[in-house]
């Protein structure tokens, strides 16, 4: 999780139902990304598509007091603590 947010991905919606665990390889995994927001933007098929996602996502009784204060996330910068 660390170094997609290092690359730019944030989940935004980390809880305990949203880990999972892979038996075969021994280790956790984080699902449900399909609202991720990746900084910068990202490239497909040649063309930079602007960082996409919902702006007000997470599950509210994991998500940082500081999100929750500005109901659409809009003046608020996300930081790596509030992921976790």
């Amino acid at each position: 999780h660390y170094a997609l947010w290092n690359k730019g991905a944030e989940h935004g919606d980390i809880s305990v139902w949203n880990l999972m665990w892979d038996p075969r390889n021994n280790c956790g995994v984080l699902n449900d990304w399909d609202l991720a927001f990746v900084r910068g933007g990202i490239i497909v098929d040649g063309v930079k598509q602007e960082g996409h996602g919902a702006e007000r996502t997470g599950t509210e009784p994991f998500m940082a007091r500081a999100l929750l204060d500005d109901p659409y996330h809009r003046e608020q910068e996300r930081i790596y603590r509030y992921e976790l």
